[in-house]
């Protein structure tokens, strides 16, 4: 089945309208229309003014148009911050591109993405998607972002070259489009659909083609961020199964599940990261945000399918970032406001930063070329840079 490609709204192009001739205005009669029309020019520039803050010297969005108006919450910066800036009203995936250097974030309530420079956190773009932006992936074969839109029951597509949306697919019978993630070993985009059947799509990347759906459990984790970790090796989805109160293998070729692995907890994992350095995955036990937050991380060691370590962190741990140059796992727990760094070589918490009770941190990402930290805040709208932990 090839997914539906749904056109963007119709552009009207206007023409210039001539009005009426005149043959002959009476001089004093000119002055007074001209005298009205300057205080009215004047004042829609007072207006514009108002409403559109100064962008000289700012990136503008795509075609020349001001970044969208966002709203944010900002609350004392945590000790050592290097910046921050505003990305909308809960950020929900976050992603760094290397080819571009930029930071890609998907904000939910704004529906848009936010385009953020990290070097001075500056804010390049703002690309309005459908309703309710959540997954993000990126392929870096043809350099197409997508995002996964909640509410909105589709996927839009951004060149990241232009910064401009070429294209949106829809899937007939599967909606509440909440994750996207790709692998680029099997050049295979895949989008966590939430609404019954629960499922995540298998999509060819260059055309929206659906090709397979694979069944999954209900109350399911993941979609924020990347839906499942994956072993590019071996092909396997180690997806977040909360409900189960365990972690689903899935051959991402095939679609068959392989089996379990069990958490152990009460909570429910809520999203799982796979660490190609040491061939383990780390499994975020965060249950339910508002009625259940868990606070572990469950290590397995899926070659031999056991369990190899118990690592206590803040509650409701839900997304990963990774410096793979320092071997610090980054794990974003909303619930206590605080990011716990664990040390993959050792497997045990080595440091806690706290952004605030209020803040809940949500997606993160680490700067390949500096090792610094971006974390994006769901209770305030923040993009928050750190130094490393």
């Amino acid at each position: 089945m090839v997914g539906t490609a749904i056109p963007g709204p119709s552009r009207v192009t206007e023409g210039t309208e001539q009005g009426p001739m005149v043959s002959e205005v009476n001089p004093r009669t000119a002055l007074f229309v001209g005298l009205v029309a300057t205080a009215l020019v004047l004042a829609s520039v007072l207006l514009l003014g108002a409403v559109w803050p100064s962008t000289s010297g700012a990136a503008k969005s795509p075609g020349g148009v001001p970044p969208v108006k966002l709203s944010c919450t900002p609350v004392p910066a945590p000790t050592g911050e290097i910046g921050q800036t505003c990305v909308g009203s809960w950020p929900e995936a976050m992603l760094y591109d290397p080819s571009n250097q930029l930071i890609y974030v998907s904000v939910q309530n704004s529906g848009i993405v936010s385009v953020v420079q990290p070097t001075g956190l500056s804010l390049v773009a703002t690309i309005p998607t459908y309703n309710d932006a959540r997954g993000l992936a990126l392929d870096p074969n043809n350099g197409y972002l997508y995002v996964g839109n909640g509410f909105g029951d589709n996927v839009t597509v951004i060149s990241t070259s232009t910064n401009v949306v070429t294209t949106t697919w829809a899937f007939p019978g599967y909606g509440y489009m909440v994750g996207a993630q790709y692998d680029p070993t099997t050049n295979q985009l895949f989008l966590l659909a939430n609404n019954p059947p629960n499922s995540i799509l298998s999509i060819g990347p260059a055309d929206g083609s659906l090709v397979m759906a694979i069944p999954i459990d209900e109350n399911t984790g993941g979609g924020s961020g990347p839906i499942a970790g994956v072993d590019t090796a071996t092909h396997v989805l180690y997806y977040a199964a909360r409900g189960n109160f365990d972690v689903e293998e899935i051959d991402e070729l095939t679609g068959a599940a392989l089996g379990y692995l069990p958490t152990g907890t009460t909570f429910g994992p809520t999203n799982t990261f796979f660490d190609p350095s040491n061939q383990l995955l780390y499994v975020a036990d965060g249950g339910w945000l508002y009625t259940g937050p868990g606070n572990l991380l469950v290590v397995f060691n899926v070659t031999s399918g056991t369990e190899v370590a118990n690592v206590t962190v803040g509650g409701f741990p839900s997304t990963f970032g990774y410096d793979s140059a320092r071997h610090l796992l980054y794990v974003s727990c909303a619930a206590t406001g605080n990011i716990s760094v664990i040390d993959d070589l050792t497997n045990k918490l080595v440091d806690t930063i706290s952004l605030g009770p209020t803040t809940l941190p949500g997606p993160v990402v680490v700067d390949p070329a500096t090792g610094d930290l971006f974390v994006a805040e769901d209770g305030t709208g923040e993009l928050v840079e750190l130094p490393p932990a």
